[in-house]
């Protein structure tokens, strides 16, 4: 009854503090993993501003609720404690922004990990935007550091340790919607940074010595709003409201490939650069794919496959090579909003207007898909060996048939 997720993270909290892990967002796989004691958390940020955790070990048990925020929760990021944690038994803390123009960080006590008490947790400090200033998005940096993206078109730098804003960036006139960054380690000088506008332009910042921040460079990226932005590899992904997704080389912010999705297709566009001119040209339409029946709300990738969720409440796996289906899932009773991959346990977790989170075990498909290959192979061997039986018998019969004697004259 509280509405529908709004972001959904994945948190793995351990005994001793682990690394940091983050580059991961709403509706994505964040983990802080370490030591063999290891508990896996859901948490979910709803429309209503709450903020609830489910223990994965315990099938799914809702631990916590924690509320705070005024409106919808944007985004969820967990991290290691703070040092400053005045909670001695602390052991992560939840960091979530909200639409209420806030940024709440909450501390997470392990004593209700996996017992049967409910888990609560308690938030630390609260970092005021404005009312009429929503907060998008943020990443972390080395440290105990956050960039976050607002309507106000603003990256700012804030340093959870001294609750603070180090540094104020204007990006642009118009809201800042999505951003995201390098991946890093402690240590690390300076970090990648994008962001993604309400007009379809994406800016590359980098970060310098005392939280400041230098502008790489910026282009038209799409034409309506910027709403998702991830790195994998070398690549930089958008996605936007006009409906397309786009892959861009993150050094020079060339086009390499673009994904169409309108209502129930998804479609496949596929550009080259020409290195030698610098030029983008692009190819005609190579495939349409007829994915859903309605919109495809939730595309991954993962590995060689694509990964769709619509609003006709089905998921579905294609292999991205050849886009033959692969798996169809059913079960959601409304439309599929938010797909998060579990690479080390091969789960897929979706989020649906259904007021429902499902876990969905890839490895079977995996298996499925091996065992159908391997009959493939043994069929074609079966076949192979057949027709070299029947050749060796011909050959056999051919060398005992008796040849007729000549007939001698008289």
């Amino acid at each position: 009854a509280m509405g529908n997720e709004s972001a959904l993270v994945e948190e793995g909290a351990e005994a001793e503090d682990g690394e940091e892990n983050g580059n991961a967002d709403a509706a994505v796989v964040d983990q802080t993993s370490g030591g063999n004691d290891i508990c896996v958390v859901i948490f979910a940020g709803y429309d209503s501003g709450c903020i609830v955790g489910w223990d994965v070990a315990a099938q799914g048990r809702l631990i916590t609720m924690l509320s705070g925020h005024g409106k919808a929760v944007t985004s969820l990021r967990c991290r290691a404690r703070l040092p400053d944690d005045p909670n001695p038994d602390a052991v992560a803390c939840l960091v979530s922004a909200s639409v209420d123009g806030t940024v709440r960080v909450w501390s997470l006590d392990r004593s209700g990990f996996g017992g049967e008490a409910t888990f609560g947790g308690q938030c630390l400090f609260t970092l005021e935007f404005g009312s009429r200033n929503p907060v998008s998005d943020f990443v972390f940096l080395p440290g105990a550091s956050v960039v976050t993206c607002s309507w106000d078109g603003a990256l700012r730098n804030v340093d959870l340790a001294l609750r603070k804003c180090v540094s104020l960036t204007q990006v642009a006139p118009t809201s800042l919607r999505s951003i995201c960054a390098s991946d890093w380690q402690s240590g690390t000088e300076s970090v990648q940074i994008w962001a993604g506008t309400d007009d379809g332009e994406i800016s590359g910042w980098t970060t310098l010595a005392h939280g400041d921040l230098e502008r790489v460079g910026s282009w038209k990226a799409h034409q309506a709003e910027v709403t998702a932005l991830r790195l994998w590899g070398g690549w930089l992904i958008s996605g936007s409201e006009d409906r397309t997704i786009r892959l861009w080389m993150a050094s020079n912010f060339s086009l390499i490939e673009e994904f169409c999705v309108k209502a129930g297709v998804l479609v496949f566009i596929f550009s080259f650069q020409v290195s030698a001119l610098k030029l983008l040209r692009s190819v005609a339409l190579s495939f349409v794919l007829e994915a859903h029946h309605s919109e495809v709300t939730a595309p991954r990738l993962w590995g060689g496959w694509l990964i769709s969720g619509s609003e006709d409440r089905t998921i579905r796996l294609w292999m991205a090579s050849n886009f033959s289906l692969i798996e169809e899932f059913r079960g959601h009773a409304g439309a599929v909003l938010a797909l998060s991959l579990a690479d080390g346990d091969r789960l897929l977790w979706s989020g649906a207007r259904d007021w429902t989170i499902r876990s969905w075990d890839l490895r079977e498909v995996q298996q499925h898909l091996w065992e159908r290959d391997r009959m493939v192979e043994l069929d074609a061997e079966s076949l192979a060996w057949e027709l070299e039986l029947r050749s060796q018998a011909k050959a056999l019969k051919k060398i005992k048939k008796p040849k007729k004697a000549a007939s001698k004259k008289t």
